[in-house]
């Protein structure tokens, strides 16, 4: 076989072209098939196809079927997947809240320091260990791995602390 025209069928790759359509397709499917049983029978003699329905009624009636329990099927996934993840979301933000509701005072006062400052970024030593047990609780993160001369390190907050913060100022007040 030519180059040419292996390079061709490989561009026109029809599995490819399946997989980027197929809920198109599926859609189509299920909608010549069912006006294929909804149509009435004066229609289909109209245009002088009624042998189409009366030949091929069985196989229509089942790729109709088929396709029709797969777009509903994966419809019901696809709203299963999306409350799921809703539900992933709340629960996320949940532990969020309860991780940051139980800090101890010196943990608060620390997080002041960015309220304070209005910033997601502050300086603090690298073995100051109320930083570490912040870092180990996923509150701060260090955006990168270098120090200054003095052994300070740049800690980040993370946005969602950050907002939860900015909107609870009361509680960021307990270190106070």
């Amino acid at each position: 076989m030519p180059e040419w025209l292996v390079k061709f069928f490989d561009s026109v790759n029809i599995f490819r072209v399946i997989q980027k359509h197929f809920w198109s397709i599926l859609f189509f499917i299920c909608i010549f098939g069912w006006s294929v049983f909804l149509v009435p029978l004066g229609i289909f003699q109209l245009l002088q196809i009624e042998n189409l329905r009366s030949t091929y009624i069985e196989l229509i009636g089942a790729v109709t079927f088929v396709s029709t329990a797969s777009s509903l099927f994966g419809l019901a996934y696809k709203v299963y997947k999306f409350l799921e993840g809703k539900l992933a979301e709340k629960r996320k933000a949940q532990e969020q809240q309860e991780l940051l509701s139980r800090l101890t005072p010196t943990e608060y006062k620390y997080l002041l320091k960015y309220i304070e400052l209005d910033s997601q970024t502050t300086t603090f030593t690298l073995f100051d260990g109320v930083v570490a047990g912040l870092v180990q609780k996923g509150i701060l993160y260090k955006p990168d791995s270098q120090s200054n001369l003095s052994g300070e390190q740049d800690f980040n907050l993370y946005p969602w602390a950050y907002d939860y913060l900015h909107k609870n100022q009361h509680l960021a007040n307990q270190g106070e």
